[in-house]
């Protein structure tokens, strides 16, 4: 399965790839009053109007750390809605096959794993966080 791998605050996340429909620059935001931190404005791409969300925010990630990353904007379809996420820097498009991917994590109870649909544990590199936006974002109900 391909995947599309980013960081946040240095930490590498994965989401499907076919959940991607585009990825742009950090665009020109309309701020929404009353709006939650993590919900950054609006952006008018293509005649409509898209939510942009900062997932380092909602994932209370510490800032990125890297000089070199570029910050950008994922842009996906989520329970019909699209939507843009803010990270940090996009890595790659990489395969990552079920055997390479931990999906039972016995960690403590304090912390929130419904997020994440496992983890990737690729024979060289660090470990790849897989992202379950639809979870993070249930229905769009932010």
């Amino acid at each position: 399965m391909k995947f599309l791998v980013f960081t946040l605050s240095n930490d590498q996340f994965a989401i499907p790839l076919a959940q991607v429909m585009k990825i742009i620059g950090l665009p020109q935001l309309t701020p929404m009053p009353n709006a939650p931190d993590f919900f950054k404005g609006l952006h008018k791409l293509k005649n409509q109007v898209i939510p942009i969300l900062d997932l380092r925010l909602k994932l209370r990630t510490k800032p990125a750390i890297a000089q070199d990353a570029i910050p950008c904007v994922i842009i996906c379809e989520l329970n019909k809605v699209v939507t843009g996420f803010v990270v940090d820097d996009i890595k790659e498009v990489t395969n990552i096959n079920e055997s390479q991917i931990e999906r039972k994590l016995d960690l403590w109870r304090q912390v929130d794993q419904h997020f994440f649909s496992g983890v990737a544990k690729p024979e060289q590199g660090p470990l790849t966080l897989l992202l379950d936006l639809e979870k993070i974002f249930p229905k769009m109900a932010i």
